[in-house]
Parts: C-alpha cells; structure tokens; sequence
C-alpha cells in the first residue's frame, strides 16, 4: 500500500477481529474507510439460516415442523458464525440417528437414512446443549420486576436529555453489586438511544496495554465519538479501568487524570455525546472525587424476592411448569440476595441435570450462594 509505484483500479479489503492490533493501516491512503459489522438482526439471521440450509432445502433433508423465523428469533446475540456452527451441531445431531449402540459397538442403521431429515428437535438441542453465543445472552434483557423497568426508564430519559443539549457530555452511573447486570442494562440503554456511534470502553480490550497505551486506547474511543453527531461510550467497570487495587490502596493517576479531563471535556460544537459509567465500587469513585462529575447516579438492584426470582426462571424457560409450581411452593416468602447474573450460571448449571434433580440442587444453591433462608 506504500509502494513507490502505483497501482490504479484496485480495490482491497481487509477484514479483522481485533482492530487495535492494526491502527496504523487505518492512516490516510492505507485502508481509508473503517467499517463495524455488528450482531445480525432478526432479519439478517433468517438470511444466514437460509444460506446455511439451502442445500438441506434442495435435497428435501429438511422437516415440515423447521421453522427458520423461529430460530432466528432463539438465536439473539448470535455472530454469523456461530448461527453456521448451530447448523453443523444440529446436523451432527441429526446424524447419529444413523447410529446404533450395542455391546459397546456402534453399528450404523442402514433403514435410519431412508427417511432422515433435519428437524426441529435436532435444532433445539444443539441451541441447548451445544451453542451459546460469545457476546452476551441470547436472551437479552429480562426485565424480572420493577427495578429493572426504573433503570430502562430513567435511561431513556436521560437520552432524551442528551439528544437536546450539547453544551457538555451528559455522563450517569450505573452502581450496583458485583454480577447485578450493570453492564447489560447500560448496552441496552445504548441501543435504545440508536445513536449512530456507540463503543464500549472494557478492560478486557487492555489487558496487555501499558499505562500509557491505556490512555492512549481510551483517548482514541472519544476522539472517534467527537466525529459523530450523536455519540454513546459505555465505560464498563470505571475502577479497574483506573487499575484499582484495594491493598494500599492503589491506582493509575495517569489513567485517573486521562479520565477526569475526558469527562469533563465538552464536545466539538453541534455534537452531542452521552456517557454511560457501570461500578462496584462507588465508595472508591467517592474517594478519587470522580463521583461529583456525573449528573446522575442509578442503582441496580440484585434480586431480593422470590417473586423477581420465578420471573426469571419464567422468562428463560428454563424448568417445566410443575417444576416452576414446586419452586414456588418451597421459596414462597423467603428472602435471599442474588445477581441476575449469578442466578443465570446457577440457572444453566442445573438445566443440564435429571428433571428430578433440578429443583433441588437449585434450592441447595441458592442457599449456599444466593443468600436464600434455609
């Protein structure tokens, strides 16, 4: 690209997963236009599903009971390659219908492959069982009770407000316990916002940055939000964005000051940027004198009754209706203290065991780790 001689009527296209890596093939005259391709919406995944399929739909391979729509809307969150990997699992599912297992042999049943077809089931157990998307849940945001709703609500009332003043960046926080779900409710009042530039500020993009590349990578994300007219940057867990450390306690005064300055800094004029900030650790904000710089401050509440409880488990599908009832039945009343996040792993954990078993590891864990009374 930065050769002597040129070269006309050529176009080049470089496709890449960690865009840190390359910045510098991102300069004038090298790759010139950067574009985000992001999760596939319900229309794109019908599209994908079907190009997957079409050669199963060519050779009849496929049963009256697949739904595509269906599956497009159980595959939430889902890249396009893992969609094509819930294909090939649903495939291989289907496949071993051909086998048979006797005496510790396996014997292939010739009868099996007259009338084979993909189905439905084949769909739904690789979706159970064997594929799970890497970004995010598949099922999106549970709003479980009140809490939940109060947040979304107090959200798209600040992004209302960020859409009519520009003058400074409107910055919020989101605080709440470890695993409460701060982080899937700030995406989700992103997108709500449908701002054209959206990027989330995660130390898991720094992990092998130095303190200087740190501040570099997070000065970079609001220069980039400068250029858009209606800009939305997630920090995500603001304390180990600041390296903190309890023992001392410690933290990065470089990456400290980077943020103050950043967050304090008004937008070029007639842009309009909305910061979203997620914590744990607001008494540490407090002590670094960075909690007075946000306009608004939002609680996430973990879930503290049963009745939040069996709306999760409903919402998710998870257990049978007579298994929701015998839930019921044993944490009517009962107080406990649990994070949307923690619960769903518990949730998973137990889904994978015998119908008659689920309900009671899940009760032996909410009380080891859900805070429920025995």
């Amino acid at each position: 690209m930065d050769g002597v001689e040129q070269l006309n009527n050529n176009l080049l296209i470089g496709m890449t997963y960690r865009e840190d890596i390359y910045m510098a093939l991102l300069r004038t005259g090298r790759l010139e236009v950067d574009t985000e391709i992001g999760l596939p919406d319900e229309s794109g995944r019908v599209q994908i599903l079907n190009i997957h399929t079409a050669t199963m739909r060519e050779y009849n391979e496929l049963a009256s009971d697949i739904d595509i729509q269906e599956i497009a809307a159980l595959t939430k969150n889902f890249s396009g390659a893992e969609i094509e990997a819930l294909v090939r699992a649903a495939w291989s599912k289907a496949m071993d219908r051909f086998n048979k297992i006797s005496n510790n042999k396996v014997k292939v049943d010739p009868d099996a492959g007259k009338n084979w077809k993909l189905c439905r089931a084949d769909f739904m157990h690789a979706l159970e069982h064997d594929i799970k998307p890497a970004f995010g849940s598949r099922i999106g945001i549970i709003k479980w009770g009140k809490p939940v709703n109060r947040v979304l609500e107090a959200g798209d009332m600040l992004i209302a407000i960020a859409r009519s003043s520009g003058r400074t960046p409107l910055k919020f926080l989101l605080e709440g316990s470890v695993g409460s779900g701060k982080t899937a409710l700030a995406v989700q009042i992103a997108k709500n916002a449908d701002f054209p530039f959206v990027k989330i500020c995660s130390i898991k993009k720094m992990r092998l940055f130095h303190e200087a590349e740190k501040c570099e990578f997070i000065k970079k994300i609001f220069d980039d939000a400068y250029k858009s007219p209606l800009s939305c940057i997630i920090l995500d867990d603001i304390e180990q964005l600041l390296d903190f450390l309890p023992l001392g306690p410690l933290f990065s005064n470089l990456i400290s000051q980077t943020l103050l300055s950043l967050l304090t800094t008004s937008p070029p004029l007639g842009h309009k940027l909305l910061i979203i900030c997620t914590t744990s650790r607001e008494d540490v904000l407090q002590e670094m004198e960075i909690l007075n710089i946000f306009r608004t401050k939002i609680h996430v509440s973990s879930i503290t009754s049963s009745e939040h409880l069996i709306n999760v488990v409903e919402n998710i599908d998870a257990f049978t209706s007579n298994e929701i009832e015998q839930l019921k039945k044993k944490i009517n009343g009962k107080s406990l203290c649990i994070g949307i996040k923690k619960l769903l792993k518990q949730i998973e954990m137990v889904r994978q065991m015998e119908e008659n078993q689920r309900i009671v590891k899940f009760l032996s864990l909410l009380e080891e780790e859900g805070g429920l009374e025995p």
